[in-house]
C-alpha cells in the first residue's frame, strides 16, 4: 500500500508553520486548534458510508478504513508520547495500533487524547522542550510542536479520506 505523502517542499512548509505557531500561540490556543482538527477528522471518519469503507477508489492504493486506522494510530501515539513529555517521562510509549473496526479506532484515539488533555491541563507551556524527539518526516521536534503535528495530520487525513470512498 502506498502512504499519504508529504508533497515535494510541503515539510520546509509544516515544519515552519509548526515551528512559528509552537511558539507564538499560548497552549490555550493550540489545544484548541488541535481538537478543531480532530473534530474535522471525526466528522470525515463518520462520514464514511459503512458499504465504503474498504472499497478502492480509482488511482488509490488505501481503504477509507485502513487510512481510518493508520491515522487513529498515528493521532494515539503521538497523543500518547506528548502526554509522558509534559509529565517528564520517556515520551517513546505508544499507545499500540488503534483496531480496525471505526468505532474502535475512533475510541482509541480518543482515549489516548482524553489522557493528553489531563496532562495538557497541568502542563506548564515551557517544562521539558529540552527533550525533543524524531518525527520521521520532520526532524527532532518538542512536546508543543509534536502537539501541532497532531492538527496537520488530522486535517491532511480528514481531507484524504473522502477521496477514498468516493470512487
Amino acid at each position: 500500500m502506498s502512504q499519504f505523502t508529504i508533497p515535494e517542499g510541503a515539510g520546509d512548509q509544516i515544519l515552519a508553520y509548526i515551528r512559528q505557531k509552537s511558539r507564538e500561540w499560548s497552549l490555550e490556543r493550540m489545544a484548541g486548534r488541535v481538537i478543531e482538527g480532530l473534530a474535522d477528522l471525526e466528522q470525515a471518519i463518520r462520514a464514511v458510508p459503512e458499504g465504503r469503507l474498504d472499497a478502492l477508489a480509482p488511482g488509490e492504493d488505501w481503504s477509507a478504513r485502513f487510512c481510518i486506522q493508520h491515522v487513529c494510530t498515528v493521532n494515539a501515539n503521538t497523543a500518547t508520547r506528548i502526554a509522558a513529555a509534559i509529565r517528564g517521562l520517556d515520551p517513546l510509549v505508544d499507545s499500540g495500533q488503534a483496531p480496525s473496526d471505526r468505532p474502535g479506532a475512533l475510541a482509541h484515539m480518543a482515549t489516548a487524547v482524553d489522557n493528553l488533555k489531563a496532562a495538557l491541563s497541568g502542563a506548564s507551556a515551557d517544562d521539558y522542550l529540552d527533550r525533543p524527539w524524531d518525527h520521521p518526516l520532520l526532524g527532532p521536534l518538542d512536546w508543543r510542536e509534536w502537539l501541532l503535528t497532531i492538527r496537520v495530520h488530522s486535517k491532511a487525513h480528514a481531507g484524504q479520506i473522502p477521496r477514498l470512498w468516493a470512487g
